[in-house]
């Protein structure tokens, strides 16, 4: 049964947008990218077939173009969208881990700064500082 046909609650794209991309299963998350399954099974079909012959979400992800155009149904053109996603996936990630070390080492230098004054400038000031 095609997937348009499917309640309402149950497609892929709908569920997303509803509960959030979290609530969906790794065979759902791949169905929207495949956006469309072969003659007599629905994208969620292909999705669950090629996460079994993979065995796991990372296995797919890290197949090469020939192993991943082996499924019918699979060919060049949806393994170049796999690794633009792939790809968008890792600058995003590289981008967050700088921006979180960046915000890190400015806590660190403003947690610095902020104890050279308090021992440095408070004494003089006649305060004390305690520990």
């Amino acid at each position: 049964m095609a997937i348009k046909d499917w309640p309402a609650d149950d497609r892929p794209r709908e569920k997303l947008l509803r509960r959030g991309p979290s609530a969906l299963t790794d065979a759902e998350l791949l169905a929207i990218f495949l956006r469309t399954g072969t003659p007599g099974k629905s994208a969620v079909d292909l999705a669950r077939e090629l996460l079994d012959h993979f065995g796991s979400l990372k296995d797919l992800l890290s197949a090469d173009q020939q192993q991943f155009c082996q499924g019918h149904g699979l060919g060049e053109v949806k393994y170049t969208q796999l690794q633009a996603v792939m790809e968008m996936a890792k600058r995003h990630f590289k981008e967050a881990f700088f921006f979180s070390r960046l915000n890190v080492v400015q806590q660190l230098l403003r947690n610095f700064f902020t104890i050279s004054f308090m021992s440095g400038c408070l004494p003089m000031l006649g305060f004390q500082l305690v520990i």
